[in-house]
């Protein structure tokens, strides 16, 4: 069970600042589910498991960099991603197909179903709702556009046989296709699925949720072929 210390947002002090909270069960087979826990500002974006303590990603939207946290291990890893993304390295045609919806309503809105096709395959399904929470949904979607970009780097030095055109499509060719047709309330993906558990477009968290420790080793993410 998740236990989110949150104040209202009246309730904010000086430490505090005004969040967008989306809490996502992720369930994959042959594994026990984990929590997985995103807020938004119109500075950050920070991914967790739901507590202050834990690993976290931190997306600093204006500079369009990436910090991958590790308070255990004391470290950051430093991501710059490219400015653009290299030409598919196989025949690509990526297609979103709507679909009916498995999920009910949010906050009196009906959630509309989607399906991601790469070549024919089917890669991807989940349900959004258009307009709930609707820029904290895009600072998502931004977020992925940058790791799109990651790996897209990377593309390059693979094989084609490790490539798969699923995989093309999910993480570089169709970056933040879950969010940009609103906030997921499931999503499918091979033998991944989340579903949202809580969600609130305000809540008073801690400012240091979006920091990176300065006393923390940093280390930059190696270009492709550098040693």
């Amino acid at each position: 069970m998740l236990l989110l210390v949150l104040a209202s947002a009246g309730d904010l002090v000086a430490a505090d600042i005004p969040a967008a909270l989306m809490v996502y069960r992720v369930s994959e087979q042959g594994t026990d589910p984990f929590i997985s826990r995103i807020l938004v500002t119109p500075n950050h974006v920070r991914m967790d498991e739901g507590g202050a303590a834990d690993a976290y990603t931190l997306f600093d939207r204006s500079a369009g960099r990436l910090f991958n946290v590790d308070p255990e291990e004391r470290s950051v890893l430093v991501l710059d991603p490219p400015e653009a993304i290299p030409e598919s390295p196989l025949a690509l045609e990526v297609r979103e197909r709507a679909r009916p919806a498995s999920a009910g309503p949010l906050d009196g809105v009906p959630a509309r179903g989607w399906r991601l096709e790469a070549n024919g395959r089917s890669c991807a399904v989940w349900d959004a709702v258009p307009g709930v929470m609707e820029a904290a949904a895009g600072a998502v979607a931004e977020l992925y556009v940058q790791l799109a970009r990651l790996h897209g780097r990377v593309l390059p030095e693979m094989p084609e046989e490790m490539l798969d055109v699923c995989d093309l499509a999910r993480n570089v060719y169709a970056p933040g296709y879950a969010w940009a047709r609103g906030m997921p309330v499931t999503h499918e993906h091979g033998r991944m699925r989340l579903e949202l558990l809580d969600h609130e477009p305000a809540m008073a968290v801690d400012a240091s949720l979006f920091e990176v420790p300065e006393s923390f080793r940093r280390m930059e993410m190696a270009a492709p072929g550098a040693p």
